[in-house]
């Protein structure tokens, strides 16, 4: 589908567009792709780091995949996601970085100057480069800076020799043979604009070149292997292969595949977790650190578990169910809405995925040993999405109401029926007082008094269509149709009662009668018998 500035307002909101267009004229969004129906990018806001973007399966069922509290917490569409959307419409130009310098002579080494925070576009491949990395940058033991080499051959190239030769312009260099000295903040750029390059080599350049000295640089990012082993009440992380090395953050080395890989984005207190097993090469966390951060793990690592508890680990969305309490009058309703397990009761979308209304998640099953329960974020978002749905707006943060009298009875007569099903309602005193003997109107079909109607060997048979209350109160088809044609939804008998009409029943019946092979007649309709 068509990503338009006009939808992401919609899914959005203005508010979150404008702040999404600020975020795109501060240049701050990079990395933008395209990855079937999703778009992904990188947002830097202040001195925080997302990475954002939506999974689009439809016009209306959109994933947010941002990693800002926004989106973490509250399940909402955030402006680093709407940004990075909106790039994938909207051309961005990426900072510009004055590079003072001329070219330095050959064999000369190239001081490596500041860079953008988001790489330029590849130039034209100019021509072929062949990478030379030393082995003290493989084995992380250079110190400083380490001496990479480039040779070049003018003419031919791939489109990676073009994404080094827009490395290099970005540090005032053009494409040479030469020597580069890249501190571990260089190499991270430098790695990115080498990935997936035919010609990468460890050693010299002076040394002949073999099958053992060839490097593959990853494209993509990869997960590290991490055994987690259980210890009583802790769990100790520790690198589930020992050829794998830290070169620079985020990247790596694995000297068994003589390959060089990124790391993915991950959360904070995954990357303090890796720090400290590179550091000391383990590192020993409690049982619930690990199941509280355990999808934060996943998603960044290749996660092994050993130990009996460990093995029956398990982690689930919790099973809640919701509670809708009411207030107000007949012409404005005020709804909160809770999510509700055992004794815990909260108002949804509230709080974090860790805390909310002094309930901690994960939660600990009290039915299932090491089950463990995490915030059913997605399953509020739904319960509440409900809600909108039939026109309820924020009134506070934990407030919903619906204003007008003609919404407010549709509400009641309508969908209040059909939310029962599924919620538990709580009905406040003013709102019943206000609702107290109003009765619903709904379609029925009744068999006629004379059962001559129909006898054996006739196809049809006929039925007297009633629109009544409970009380017994009809109101006639034509009537009924008028009044959902000209928004009428209450009516009044002549003793004072108060009836509302549920529309949505009403047209669920007219459409069954259209789908059946029938007849509308001035009392009823004639359907086939059969």
């Amino acid at each position: 589908m068509d990503i338009t500035e006009k939808w992401l307002g919609d899914i959005g909101g203005w508010q979150v567009l404008k702040a999404a267009k600020s975020l795109l004229d501060r240049g701050v969004v990079g990395d933008v792709r395209r990855e079937g129906t999703d778009v992904r990018g990188l947002v830097m806001e202040g001195a925080n780091r997302y990475t954002s973007g939506l999974a689009i399966r439809s016009r209306t069922d959109i994933d947010n995949l941002c990693t800002c509290p926004t989106s973490r917490g509250r399940g909402m569409i955030c402006q680093h996601s709407i940004a990075v959307a909106l790039a994938t419409i909207r051309k961005v130009q990426a900072p510009s970085v004055k590079v003072e310098g001329l070219r330095p002579e050959p064999r000369a080494a190239a001081p490596v100057m500041a860079r953008p925070a988001f790489p330029l576009e590849p130039l034209p491949p100019p021509g072929r480069f062949t990478i030379y990395l030393p082995d003290n940058l493989l084995n992380a033991t250079f110190t400083g800076q380490a001496a990479v080499f480039l040779k070049f051959e003018a003419g031919g190239g791939v489109l990676s020799d073009g994404r080094l030769a827009g490395w290099l312009r970005e540090q005032g260099l053009r494409p040479g043979t030469m020597p580069l000295m890249l501190t571990k903040n260089d190499l991270t750029g430098f790695l990115k604009a080498a990935a997936g390059h035919a010609a990468v080599f460890s050693g010299k350049p002076s040394a002949p070149i073999t099958d053992e000295a060839k490097i593959t640089v990853a494209e993509e990012p990869m997960r590290l292997p991490v055994v987690a082993t259980e210890h009583g009440d802790e769990v100790e992380f520790a690198l589930d292969s020992e050829s794998i090395k830290p070169i620079a953050s985020p990247w790596c080395f694995c000297s068994e595949t003589r390959a060089l890989f990124s790391l993915p984005t991950m959360e904070t207190e995954t990357r303090k977790l890796l720090g400290s097993v590179f550091e000391m090469t383990t590192a020993s966390r409690p049982l619930m650190w690990l199941v509280q951060h355990r999808d934060g793990l996943d998603e960044s690592l290749i996660l092994r578990l050993e130990g009996k508890s460990l093995a029956s680990l398990h982690l689930m969305p919790l099973p809640c169910d919701f509670e809708l309490h009411l207030d107000g009058s007949m012409q404005s309703v005020e709804a909160r809405l809770y999510a509700v397990h055992g004794t815990a009761r909260w108002i949804v979308m509230e709080g974090s995925l860790n805390e909310v209304s002094g309930v901690k998640f994960p939660m600990e099953s009290q039915d299932h040993e090491h089950r463990f329960y995490s915030r059913n974020i997605e399953r509020e978002k739904a319960a509440a999405e409900r809600l909108f749905d039939m026109g309820f707006e924020a009134a506070s943060s934990t407030t919903l109401r619906l204003q007008g009298q003609d919404k407010v009875a549709r509400f009641y007569a309508s969908e209040l029926p059909r939310l029962q099903r599924i919620f538990r309602i709580v009905e406040g005193a003013r709102w019943k007082t206000s609702t107290h003997g109003l009765l619903r109107i709904t379609p029925k079909t009744l068999e006629p008094k004379d059962e001559g109607e129909h006898r054996a060997g006739h196809d049809w048979l006929s039925l007297d269509i009633a629109y009544e209350a409970p009380d017994g109160f009809r109101i006639s088809r034509a009537d009924v149709m008028q009044m959902i044609r000209t928004g009428r939804r209450s009516a009044q008998a002549p003793n004072g009662k108060k009836y509302v009409i549920d529309e949505e029943a009403c047209a669920e019946f007219e459409e069954s009668l259209r789908d059946l092979d029938s007849e509308l007649t001035t009392s009823g309709v004639k359907v086939r018998a059969d």
